[in-house]
C-alpha cells in the first residue's frame, strides 16, 4: 500500500504496534518526502487517502522547526487535518523522538 506498518521492539511506541504509518518529512528548502521518497503535495495526499482508509497515523518531521515553515509545511498539516489523521511530531529525522503535547521531546 506504500506505508509502513510499527512493529513492536524495544522503541516502538505501544500505540503504534501494528498501525499503518506514514513517516512525512518536511524540509526547509520545502521539499517534501514520505517514507523517505520525494513526493509532490498530490502524491501525498494520495498517501494520507489510504492511511486514513488503513486507519493509520502521521510521523511528521520538519526540518527548522524554530524558523518560519515553508507553504509545504502548512500544506502537508492541512492534509493531515482534513484526513483526520492522528500525527505523532518529531525533532529527529529520524522520527526516533516524539514532541508530547507541552512540547517537550521524548525518545521513542
Amino acid at each position: 500500500m506504500g506505508f509502513q506498518v510499527a512493529k513492536e521492539s524495544g522503541t516502538a511506541e505501544p500505540s503504534v504496534i501494528g498501525i499503518a504509518v506514514v513517516k512525512v518529512s518536511v524540509l526547509s528548502t520545502g521539499d517534501i518526502s514520505a517514507d523517505g521518497q520525494k513526493v509532490t503535495i498530490a502524491e501525498l495526499a494520495a498517501k494520507l487517502a489510504k492511511v486514513k482508509a488503513a486507519s493509520g497515523q502521521v510521523w511528521y518531521y520538519r526540518e527548522d522547526a524554530g524558523g518560519e515553515p515553508p507553504a509545504a509545511a502548512i500544506q502537508v498539516i492541512r492534509l493531515v487535518v482534513d484526513n483526520q489523521l492522528p500525527i505523532s511530531l518529531s525533532t529527529k529525522p529520524d522520527f526516533s523522538d516524539r514532541v508530547d503535547e507541552s512540547g517537550k521531546a521524548h525518545q521513542k
